[in-house]
């Protein structure tokens, strides 16, 4: 019998520092870890560079722009089924790869 992995600790916090009433625990895949520690080395300033802010500051922006970031949500679900695609992670795993020059670490079945 297999035994179960135990999934890693938490790397890193980052919030708000007045207004957080809520925490959430996101796993993210090696692409996307890495995509983020890139925005936070070239947009953070020095003393907030942690993929935990630089992961909220996403979340905030992608927020607060939702009218012009769902029809994009929308074609990348459209264009990963007409490409084949089993689940959404691969699509997301090769273009955020692409996007950031990083190696391919998912496979795609």
């Amino acid at each position: 019998m297999k035994t179960k992995l135990k999934s890693k600790p938490c790397i890193e916090y980052g919030g708000k520092n007045i207004l957080s009433n809520f925490w959430l625990k996101v796993g993210l895949s090696r692409e996307e870890l890495s995509a983020l520690r890139q925005i936070t080395k070239t947009l953070q300033p020095r003393r907030w560079q942690t993929t935990g802010n630089a992961a909220s500051l996403v979340l905030t922006t992608a927020l607060m722009h939702w009218e012009i970031l769902w029809p994009l949500v929308i074609a990348d679900l459209k264009y990963a089924k007409a490409e084949g695609f089993i689940h959404q992670e691969y699509f997301q795993a090769e273009t955020i790869a692409r996007k950031f020059n990083l190696p391919h670490s998912a496979k795609v079945i």
